[in-house]
């Protein structure tokens, strides 16, 4: 996996002497790393206000967090802070901020707690607190009615578009609020981390066959791969999109050809979910069956972690077979990976982050499952991956995701 002293030499990475994980994920409160400036304070964490070019830095540590268990799994993982300034964040932050707690507060029909809002499956317009967010962006209301397709995140790549896939304009303080949100920031910065990753990948082999499963508009994969190809070793790079949305898939296509990497681009129009197996082209590479790198950044959280036997999720897939769960589809998106390739996921944190109830309760977006590192953890080992695999864990210090990098032996 990406050892400490290939890191140090990534370039935009400055490697800081602390190894303070206050942010790493995935813990009770009580056991969170204790810092000399904040003692055991764990709520607090920051979005820097951008005013200069975007920077990563990853903090390299070596130690899991209190109350996580490996047992049954691969090598002892390596767990990495990934400092993220948001290149959209500005002074209306902390407003916001304030705006989000008072309706955090409001629960869910009153009912603050956040498990139960799990199985939610519509957006119930009638919940006072999501009443209330309309009041204070009107526009957002055009927003929610495209929940959950990919679609919808795409203001939150670019909130300065100030308008919806779908052509609506947004009032100027709905787009206010997609570039301030905790949820927009955590999708951007765990972007962040793969547009490392793959920049990694790319230094190390030059040519890559990458594969994204339930790619969605696959912004991205296609905006990194597109800088990559601009670099003669790895002009021969392709990707292949996966998704059941043939909606979401034309949007990847037209980003796609505005990058100008439309011919390195193939879709693949699956349901990804299969029990035996992900059927799509194993790909190839210098003669090497298998992907260079497989990714599903924004896939898992919607799957509990064992098979169902029929799947809906809204307006995109309504199955009555079996189909796998998180533990199933992660063996399978690892069969795709050649030795010595990559896997990456994410899944949004369920202990770290700090407006994970407004996701809930307020906006409602359906079928997420946040978990914690452990709970992951628990989940890759019962996948069944090789022994001899090395896992590292990256987490932004925004505190909403953390993304899991997979190396096959």
């Amino acid at each position: 996996m990406l050892k400490l002293n290939t890191l140090m030499d990534m370039e935009d990475h400055q490697v800081h002497g602390s190894n303070d994980l206050r942010y790493e994920a995935g813990v009770a409160p009580s056991k969170f790393f204790a810092s000399p400036d904040h003692g055991d304070e764990t709520a607090t964490h920051s979005v820097q206000v951008m005013d200069k070019p975007r920077e990563e830095t990853v903090t390299h540590h070596t130690a899991l967090p209190d109350g996580c268990t490996t047992q049954g799994l691969l090598q002892p993982p390596r767990c990495h802070r990934f400092e993220y300034t948001d290149r959209w964040a500005d002074s209306d932050k902390a407003r916001i901020d304030a705006r989000i707690r008072d309706l955090i507060a409001l629960g869910y029909h009153g009912d603050p707690a956040k498990d139960l809002t799990r199985s939610r499956t519509v957006i119930d317009m009638s919940n006072p607190a999501t009443q209330e967010l309309g009041r204070t962006m009107p526009t957002i209301v055009e927003w929610f009615k495209l929940i959950p397709r990919a679609v919808a995140l795409d203001i939150i790549y670019d909130p300065e578009k100030g308008r919806l896939f779908n052509g609506v304009v947004l009032d100027d303080e709905a787009v206010r609020w997609f570039k301030n949100i905790d949820d927009a920031i955590g999708i951007r910065s765990r972007a962040a981390v793969l547009r490392k990753l793959l920049q990694h990948e790319a230094a190390n082999e030059g040519r890559l066959a990458v594969a994204s499963l339930a790619c969605g508009a696959a912004q991205p994969v296609l905006e990194t791969m597109a800088g990559l190809l601009r670099d003669a070793r790895s002009a021969e790079s392709t990707v292949t999109l996966v998704d059941l949305d043939r909606e979401s898939l034309e949007m990847a296509v037209g980003l796609a050809s505005s990058h100008g990497i439309a011919d390195r681009v193939t879709t693949a129009t699956k349901n990804i979910l299969g029990l035996q197996g992900i059927d799509i082209d194993p790909g190839s590479t210098d003669g090497r069956v298998g992907y260079d790198v497989v990714e599903a950044l924004g896939f898992l959280e919607y799957l509990p972690p064992e098979n169902q036997e029929s799947y809906t999720y809204n307006g995109v897939v309504d199955e009555k077979r079996s189909r796998a769960g998180a533990i199933v589809f992660l063996k399978n998106a690892y069969d795709l990976v050649r030795p010595g390739g990559l896997l990456i996921f994410g899944n949004m944190l369920d202990e770290t982050h700090k407006q994970l109830e407004f996701t809930l309760n307020t906006v409602q977006w359906p079928h997420i499952q946040p978990r914690s590192i452990n709970q992951m953890l628990q989940i890759i080992a019962a996948a069944g991956i090789d022994d001899a695999a090395e896992l590292d864990i990256y987490c932004p210090t925004d505190g909403v995701y953390a993304v899991y990098a997979i190396r096959k032996p």
